[in-house]
């Protein structure tokens, strides 16, 4: 939802309960806005996962993966 500064001010109650909903929250002030988020999807977006945790959470399994491998010498061989 997007609010002006002024009426962001006067229902700022609704506007956290909103975002504590998981509904972000657009503030605008002449030309700047800032979007308010809860506190967990901000720990969500901003969470560094380990190569592992990366690799353990890929949108794909391994059966999805195909691998053609290339079977040409690296470099030639002197016979």
């Amino acid at each position: 939802m997007d609010w002006g500064l002024r009426d962001a001010e006067n229902h700022f109650a609704e506007l956290l309960n909103n975002a504590l909903l998981g509904e972000p929250q657009v503030v605008h002030r002449s030309e700047d806005a800032v979007v308010i988020i809860s506190k967990q999807e901000y720990e969500r977006l901003t969470h560094q996962y380990s190569f592992k945790e990366h690799l353990l959470n890929a949108p794909v399994g391994i059966e999805d993966v195909f691998v053609v491998r290339d079977k040409s010498p690296m470099r030639p061989v002197d016979l």
